[in-house]
């Protein structure tokens, strides 16, 4: 089995980015005053697993999304709803313009 060696999170690996994870996983990563992209480097090390979660988001995307979409499921239906509703009314408007020119045109062709 191939492992990379950014994902191995042993300590016979002497780069610094071993047991690390990416800094968009980091709390807090947008009120810092800087970026502090070493925050997540090593915390997935086994030295530093009580460290990690305080430093670093341990939850996965995807339940966070679901528990969101779950608690929020009329506002997203309604979102849904009215984002359908202006299209339709996009496509009737355009229609009605369409048939407006095509009628002009008429005029035009017939009355010259």
């Amino acid at each position: 089995m191939l492992v990379s060696l950014y994902a191995k999170s042993s300590s016979q690996v002497s780069s610094p980015e071993a047991g690390g994870v990416p800094f968009s996983c980091c709390l807090n990563s947008s009120q810092m005053a800087f970026k502090n992209f070493y925050c997540g480097h090593g915390v997935r090390l086994k030295e530093h697993a009580q460290t990690s979660m305080n430093t670093i988001y341990t939850d996965g995307c995807l339940p966070k999304l679901q528990l969101w979409l779950n608690n929020n499921v009329f506002l997203v239906g309604v979102v849904l709803i009215i984002v359908a509703v202006i299209q339709i009314l996009g496509i009737c408007f355009a229609q009605n313009l369409k048939s407006d020119i095509f009628a002009q045109r008429a005029k035009w062709y017939y009355t010259h």
